[in-house]
C-alpha cells in the first residue's frame, strides 16, 4: 500500500534502524541512561540513609546526656543537609534521565517533585524503574546500584557485531 502523501512527517527514532544494523546513537543513549540511573540510585541511597539515621538521632536525643545533645543536634543538621543535597542532585538527574526515558513534561514534574520530601523519593523510584526496564529491553543486566558498565559495553559490542536484538523495543 503506498504511503499517504498528506500524512504528517514522522520523526526518526533511535530504534528505527533496519534489522541487522546498529545505530551508534543507541549505544550512547544506553550509556547515558545507565550513568544517570546509577547517579539516581546513589541519591536514593543517600536520602534513605539520611532519613533513617536522622530518625535514630532524633529519637535518641532525649535519652542522651546534656553534654552530648549538642553533637547530636549538629549531626541531625548535617543529615538534613545530606537529605537536601540528595534531593537537589536527585532532581537534576531525574530531569536528565526523564528526558531520555519519558518526555519533557514528565521531566519537569519529576524534577520539581524531587524537592518534596518522600514524594521526591517515590519519583526517583519510578524513574529508576523505567530506566531499568529500558536497559533490560536490550538484555543489559541491572543490579542494586545500576547497570554493570562492563556488561553494558560487552552488550554494545555484541549489538555492533551481530546487529540489533531480534525484537527491537517499541517504546
Amino acid at each position: 500500500m503506498p504511503e499517504n502523501p498528506y500524512e504528517s512527517p514522522r520523526a526518526e527514532s533511535l530504534e528505527a534502524t533496519p534489522p541487522g544494523m546498529f545505530d551508534p546513537l543507541l549505544a550512547e543513549e544506553l550509556r547515558t541512561i545507565a550513568n544517570y540511573q546509577r547517579s539516581i540510585q546513589y541519591c536514593i541511597l543517600v536520602q534513605v540513609g539520611a532519613y533513617i539515621l536522622g530518625m535514630m538521632v532524633i529519637t535518641s536525643t532525649d535519652k542522651l546526656d546534656p553534654g552530648l545533645r549538642m553533637p547530636a543536634s549538629i549531626l541531625s543538621g548535617l543529615l538534613g543537609i545530606a537529605v537536601i543535597g540528595g534531593a537537589v542532585v536527585g532532581g537534576i538527574f531525574a530531569v536528565l534521565l526523564a528526558l531520555r526515558v519519558y518526555n519533557v513534561v514528565l521531566a519537569i514534574i519529576f524534577g520539581m517533585s524531587a524537592l518534596i520530601p518522600c514524594i521526591g523519593l517515590m519519583g526517583l523510584f519510578v524513574i529508576n524503574q523505567r530506566a531499568t526496564s529500558r536497559l533490560l529491553e536490550f538484555q543489559i543486566p541491572v543490579g542494586l546500584l545500576g547497570a554493570d558498565l562492563q556488561a553494558l559495553e560487552e552488550r554494545i559490542r555484541q549489538m555492533q557485531r551481530f546487529g540489533m536484538p531480534p525484537n527491537p523495543p517499541t517504546s
